[in-house]
């Protein structure tokens, strides 16, 4: 209705305006050529309350959640929506390893829904501020966008993303679990099966130098070679009982390194 009033003094005035300049003086003529930029000034303001009244979505996507009815004056969110077809997952990482990722950096996200199943995604966006937070630990929001997948991946579901930050192919690799790690003297080690004279199983404490690692195996660059065998847990040295004589070994109290060193 404003728009339409507002066109109706703009045709108005510019009527005037030209009746005016056919008949009028030159003062007249001002006056009428004033009243008709007046009239085009209501227009556009009618024009921008108009489309400031309507809601335009900046990308085309699903409505997921509508905040207000008819009737209603809004002055908060009003309508959430998202664009399904490129899905993001949202990480919070910690600042220890944020100085190691970069946006594209590759990732492999598998859902709760599906733990056998892995989508490639890669690292769009690594916020600059840290997430605010209750807790001690300082994190970040990290942005992976989900690859190709016919999965039916939905909005708000859990998932896992392990992010890749450095790969090698036909490295030697040990379980992680297998490694002892010295933080102060900033050493590891392993304990590496060996024999004795007479040929019985025994282990020796060896030292190692490690590179890339994952959630379960850990890149030795020396100290081991292929083929060897090494201790998964640890070593415990029996007491003696309270008779006085040595007991042997408990077969329980430690697992032996069936998983050898292997490429």
């Amino acid at each position: 209705a404003d728009v339409a009033a507002a066109e109706s003094q703009l045709a108005q005035a510019a009527a005037n305006l030209d009746s005016v300049q056919r008949g009028a003086g030159d003062a007249k003529a001002q006056v009428q050529h004033a009243q008709l930029e007046q009239a085009k000034i209501s227009l556009a303001e009618a024009e921008e309350s108009l489309a400031n009244a309507t809601l335009r979505a900046p990308f085309d996507g699903v409505i997921t959640a509508i905040h207000v009815a008819a009737g209603e004056q809004a002055s908060g969110l009003a309508v959430e929506m998202a664009d399904v077809s490129s899905l993001e997952l949202v990480l919070s990482v910690d600042e220890v390893d944020i100085g190691a990722l970069a946006v594209g950096q590759a990732a492999v996200v598998t859902f709760e829904s599906w733990p056998g199943e892995e989508v490639s995604g890669e690292i769009s966006a690594i916020a600059p501020k840290a997430t605010e937070s209750n807790s001690a630990v300082v994190s970040y929001a990290v942005r992976v966008r989900l690859g190709a997948t016919e999965l039916p991946a939905r909005i708000g579901m859990t998932a896992d993303a392990d992010l890749i930050t450095d790969a090698k192919s036909g490295v030697l690799l040990v379980p992680s679990q297998a490694i002892t790690a010295d933080r102060e003297a900033g050493t590891y080690s392993v304990n590496l099966e060996t024999l004795d004279a007479e040929g019985k199983q025994m282990f020796t404490k060896t030292a190692v130098t490690i590179g890339l690692k994952d959630g379960d195996f850990t890149e030795i660059t020396s100290g081991l070679s292929e083929g060897d065998r090494v201790l998964i847990g640890e070593i415990t040295v029996a007491q003696p009982a309270q008779s006085g004589f040595l007991m042997p070994p408990n077969p329980g109290s430690f697992r032996q390194g069936g998983a050898g060193a292997g490429q």
